[in-house]
């Protein structure tokens, strides 16, 4: 098989490395909530190519604490990892941004 990444997915983990590198040297804490974060939101495809899945914000929330949690969320979402649909907080949507990460 060819297993070589595109310039454009080498980009993206670069990218995506830099940001969760940027957490884990504000609180060894939050190293661990994007790593929940993406395990949510991938639909693992048992046989198939995994994909991508929508999860409510009050979903991802759980069991996280309240201010990391939004701080983490906020981190993700502006370096453009993470994106956000929906408008009030109860019916907001994350979804991972692009399918490389």
């Amino acid at each position: 098989g060819n297993n070589k990444l595109t310039g454009l997915q080498v980009a993206i983990a670069r990218h995506a490395n830099a940001a969760l590198i940027n957490l884990k040297q504000e609180t060894p804490e939050q190293e661990a909530i994007p790593r929940r974060f993406f395990l949510r939101l991938v639909q693992l495809g048992e046989g198939r190519a995994d994909t991508r899945r929508q999860q409510p914000v009050n979903a991802l929330r759980a069991g996280n604490d309240p201010y990391l949690f939004e701080k983490t969320l906020s981190h993700l979402v502006n370096c453009r990892l993470l994106t956000l649909s929906g408008g009030e907080n109860s019916t907001r949507k994350v979804d991972i941004a692009h399918e490389a990460l």
